[in-house]
């Protein structure tokens, strides 16, 4: 008999860009007024510009556009520049200047912002690890709605670590996730309901998370949907 594949249970990434004023398809229709409402000191226009040229992968003049609405204190420009330095992946990485621009954004309430510092708190990554200050910052984010974050609470009541381990806490949260469609959430629930984690085992409640995740394109999901599905559940 087939066992079930657990996979890697924590799973903490960087949220994507989100709250964008305007999308790349309306940008052909749009663009030229953009430019006229950045130039006279749109914040949201300059970080939508900055937004479809990194889409458009012209990553230098997406950080200047971002950098002049940072200027003019835009949470949303502040969250994206951040994430690019958070990355690395098309200027120079540093967690410094992430770290920096990410908390100018959570002092506005940014959910996203909220979900990106306290992955670097809980990582420990450009800064001292602090697992309390990653708990305070995600559960403002997951209180706010925001998927991701809903998730990342889950895994850390999941593993136990900076907070006692509480499974019940950890269903409640990836069920907000998962209800957003947040596939590795579902996957999670999949697991626990298998295993008996935290709820009664039900092998055939684990089969419908598992159809969900790979609905969503969550092969591991799709794999132990599969394997349920081949042991009659």
């Amino acid at each position: 008999m087939k066992n079930l594949i657990l996979g890697v249970v924590l799973i903490l990434t960087l949220a994507s860009c989100a709250k964008v004023q305007y999308t790349p398809e309306q940008a052909g229709k749009d663009y030229a007024k953009l430019l006229v409402l950045a130039s006279q000191g749109d914040s949201n226009a300059q970080n939508s510009i900055g937004v479809i040229q990194e889409k458009l992968g012209n990553y230098d003049i997406a950080v200047s556009y971002y950098e002049e609405s940072v200027k003019l204190d835009n949470e949303v420009a502040q969250y994206n520049l951040a994430v690019l330095y958070d990355e690395g992946k098309f200027i120079k990485q540093d967690y410094n200047k992430a770290f920096e621009l990410y908390k100018k954004s959570v002092d506005k309430g940014y959910p996203y912002a909220e979900n990106n510092l306290a992955m670097m708190y809980y990582r420990g990554k450009g800064i001292t690890q602090d697992y309390n200050k990653a708990f305070e910052l995600l559960e403002k984010s997951a209180n706010q709605g925001l998927s991701i974050a809903q998730y990342n609470f889950g895994v850390v009541y999941d593993n136990g670590r900076g907070v006692k381990q509480d499974y019940k806490k950890a269903i409640e949260w990836y069920e907000k996730s998962a209800n957003q469609g947040n596939t590795k959430a579902q996957f999670n629930l999949g697991i626990m309901y298998a295993n008996g984690q935290g709820v009664i085992q039900d092998k055939k409640r684990a089969k419908e998370y598992f159809r969900k995740a790979c609905d969503g394109g969550d092969q591991k999901g799709c794999d132990n949907y599969k394997i349920l599905n081949q042991q009659g559940y």
